[in-house]
């Protein structure tokens, strides 16, 4: 970290996380610090904390009312994409990330995928345990073994380059029961790692890819 470029641009307020504890002394020299600890490895759900969160920092910053205005958004949001989904037979679904054409990054508890799954009334496949990111690695075998022929797949972009070609050529991957059933939808990026913004806009990519293929 650059503290010198980091004192010229005299900010008003430095927001931490835990990860920066360690620099936390230098950077109360140059200004006020104001930590949120969402993914601090303790595997309680990360979107209540997230929730919370934001509603610290609002009252931090002398915000209450636009914060709070902020998370009711995000709550109508949320029953909005969860009754549209009520409508539809599908209720389970897999999330995972291209690795390679061998392995994949699966999402699960207690990530913000699940916190939003949650508020979306939809079950994830995936059961096994991961890291307190909300994700953990397996080959494509353990795609086959989460996914029955009922549930929607969601293949997360950006694919690394020549993944998607390879992979077409997999036996493994060709048998996967949501490939075998056309319940396999790509969704633009969502970052699994923010907060309510990247909750809500993980949501509206979910329900109207799920809308898409029923």
């Amino acid at each position: 970290m650059n503290f010198e470029l980091l004192a010229a641009l005299k900010p008003d307020l430095i927001i931490t996380t835990p990860f920066l504890d360690a620099l936390l002394p230098k950077l109360k020299d140059i200004a006020s610090c104001l930590r949120i600890s969402v993914f601090d490895g303790s595997g309680e759900p990360v979107l209540p904390k997230a929730i919370s969160e934001t509603r610290r920092m609002g009252d931090y910053l002398g915000a209450s009312a636009s914060m709070s205005a902020y998370l009711d958004r995000s709550d109508r949001l949320f029953a909005d994409c969860r009754a549209r989904l009520a409508r539809l037979p599908e209720r389970e679904v897999l999330m995972f990330y291209l690795i390679d054409d061998r392995h994949a990054y699966v999402y699960g508890a207690p990530g913000l995928y699940q916190g939003a799954l949650d508020r979306l009334g939809l079950n994830n496949a995936w059961t096994s345990p991961c890291n307190y990111w909300g994700f953990t690695a397996t080959g494509l075998e353990g795609l086959g073994a989460a996914a029955g022929d009922g549930v929607h797949a969601i293949l997360f972009e950006p694919t690394p380059r020549d993944v998607m070609t390879r992979i077409g050529d997999s036996p493994i991957w060709k048998a996967l029961p949501f490939n075998r059933t056309g319940r396999l939808s790509i969704l633009p990026p969502a970052l699994a790692f923010g907060m309510v913004g990247e909750a809500t806009r993980f949501a509206r990519l979910l329900t109207s890819a799920i809308e898409a293929r029923s």
